[in-house]
């Protein structure tokens, strides 16, 4: 129970107690490494939210975009590509999935 509620508080403090879908999908990154923080293979690594978020902490929005690195910039480039490309290719499935054929009528 405790590793549930550190999930929660962590994601909570990530989202800062904005919990909602397009938040999560924003901030997916840091949210996955948060879990890959708290365990790996089922294995529970740490379990106080407060410790997770402080290990995550890559926050570069907080930071004006004019005293930001290069390299921070690019990060932030490639990583909003990266996010795009996974949702095209999500939306690419599920289209395929659920793609509505006609019937033939002969």
């Amino acid at each position: 129970m405790s590793v549930l509620n550190c999930v929660y508080e962590t994601v909570s403090q990530i989202l800062r107690k904005n919990v909602e879908k397009r938040a999560l999908f924003e901030n997916l990154d840091i949210v996955m490494l948060a879990l890959d923080e708290i365990c790996d293979g089922g294995v529970v690594l740490e379990s106080d939210p407060t410790t997770v978020v402080n290990r995550v902490a890559l926050r570069t929005d907080d930071i004006p975009l004019g005293e930001q690195t290069v390299a921070q910039v690019n990060n932030k480039i490639d990583a909003y590509v990266q996010l795009r490309i996974i949702r095209f290719d999500m939306h690419t499935r599920v289209s395929r999935t659920f793609k509505v054929c006609k019937p033939h009528i002969g």
